[in-house]
């Protein structure tokens, strides 16, 4: 995900939320990568770093462990940005 310098505020850094969003897809996209469906129940997520305009955002998802905890890492280029801790809940099978 690209920042544009539209998207970053006063001090000229990238609004938090926006780190939040490619580490989400990622968390998406990992836990529905796979079995039967599922949803987030929670997430933590930890800033290690700012992001700025013209900054360029990648997230890498990894499952953890075998029931439902996903590690993402949001990096610029080698430098992790954030790291996202997410949860999730498989549903039960969708009867008709």
């Amino acid at each position: 995900m690209a920042i544009g310098l539209e998207m970053v505020n006063g001090p000229s850094i990238a609004h938090d939320g926006l780190m939040c969003s490619p580490a989400d897809t990622g968390f998406t996209c990992a836990y529905n990568s796979w079995g039967p469906p599922t949803v987030a129940a929670g997430a933590d997520i930890v800033f290690l770093a700012a992001a700025r305009g013209g900054d360029v955002l990648d997230a890498c998802a990894q499952i953890r462990t075998s029931y439902g905890r996903y590690g993402i890492s949001v990096r610029r280029d080698d430098d992790v940005m954030c790291e996202f801790r997410g949860r999730s809940h498989q549903l039960p099978e969708c009867r008709a």
